[in-house]
C-alpha cells in the first residue's frame, strides 16, 4: 500500500506508525499510510504514571495511535496511545498484517505476468482500495464472489491470475447464526413425526455451507447455519425452520420459530 502523499488522517482515525524520536515530554511517530509525523505527548503515552518514557515507547517500535488534534496552520498533528484499547490495537495490527500479505500477493502476480509491482498496484490494488477500502478486503470479497474483481474495475488482463491466487491463498470468511424451533405433537406417533420433520428439514436444499439441527430440551430445537453472508444465512435459517414446522403440522403437530431463544415462551 502506497503512502498517501499530501494527505493527512482525520481526527479520530486509528493509524499505525514507527516511533522515530523520543524526548522528555513525548515521542514522534512516522505514519505508515501517510507521509507525515505525529506527536504523542507524554500525558497520552499511558494511563499509568510515567517515570521514564522509554519504559513505554522505544525507537523503531510499531505502535497504533489515535489522532487527537490537527493544526493545519502550524502543521501539527497530535495523537494518543492510551486512547487505543487492546482490542482495537489487535484488530488494527491484524488489518496491517493482511494488507502486507495483499501487497506480497500483488507482487507475486506481477512476477508471474512479467510486470512491475507498481503496475500491479495501479491495475489491481488501487481499484480494490477504491471499492473496498483496503486491498485485502477486496481480495477477501473475490474469495467469496468471482465477480468482485470485475465489479471493482480490475483490468481484464489481471482478472484470471488474481482470482487464481486468491483461490489458492484466501479462505472465504463465513458467518454463523442460529434460531430455535418449538415443535410439539400429541399424536400417537408424535415423537417419530417430530424426528422425521427435523431430519427431513435438515436435508433441505440451501445456499449455505452447513445446516445443523440440535436438540436443546423438549420441545426446543436449535438450527445452526454457516454461510458466506448474513442475507443467505437468514434466508436458509427461515427456510429450514418453515420446512420442519410444515412437516410436523402435516402429522397433526404444531410448531413455532424463534430467532432468539430468550423470546420463546417458557415450557409448561
Amino acid at each position: 500500500m502506497k503512502k498517501k502523499a499530501g494527505e493527512i488522517p482525520e481526527v479520530g482515525a486509528l493509524v499505525v506508525g514507527v516511533v522515530t524520536k523520543i524526548f522528555a515530554h513525548g515521542a514522534f511517530i512516522e505514519l505508515e499510510d501517510y507521509d507525515v509525523e505525529v506527536m504523542i505527548h507524554i500525558s497520552e503515552i499511558s494511563p499509568k504514571w510515567i517515570k521514564n518514557i522509554r519504559d513505554f515507547v522505544q525507537e523503531g517500535k510499531i505502535v497504533v495511535a489515535k489522532i487527537l488534534r490537527i493544526n493545519r496552520e502550524k502543521g501539527y498533528i497530535d495523537a494518543t496511545l492510551k486512547g487505543v484499547s487492546e482490542d482495537l490495537k489487535r484488530k488494527t495490527l491484524e488489518a496491517r498484517k493482511n494488507e502486507q500479505k495483499a501487497m506480497k500477493m500483488l507482487k507475486s502476480i506481477a512476477e508471474r505476468l512479467g510486470k512491475k509491482p507498481e503496475e500491479a498496484y495501479a491495475k489491481v490494488g488501487a481499484k480494490l482500495e477504491e471499492k473496498y477500502g483496503r486491498i485485502y478486503a477486496g481480495l477477501e470479497a473475490a474469495a467469496q464472489d468471482p465477480d468482485a474483481l470485475k465489479n471493482a474495475g480490475v483490468d481484464a488482463a489481471w482478472l484470471e491470475p488474481v482470482q487464481k491466487l486468491v483461490t489458492e491463498q484466501i479462505q472465504p470468511r463465513f458467518v454463523d447464526i442460529d434460531g430455535y424451533l418449538k415443535l410439539t405433537n400429541a399424536g400417537p406417533q408424535g415423537v417419530e413425526a417430530i424426528r422425521n420433520a427435523l431430519v427431513t428439514a435438515e436435508k433441505e436444499e440451501t445456499h449455505s455451507e452447513e445446516v445443523k439441527i440440535q436438540y436443546v430440551g423438549a420441545p426446543m430445537y436449535r438450527i445452526k447455519v454457516k454461510s458466506k453472508d448474513y442475507k443467505t444465512a437468514e434466508a436458509d435459517l427461515r427456510k429450514v425452520a418453515d420446512a420442519a414446522i410444515a412437516l410436523n403440522e402435516k402429522q397433526k403437530g404444531e410448531g413455532e420459530f424463534y430467532r432468539q431463544l430468550e423470546k420463546a415462551p417458557k415450557s409448561d
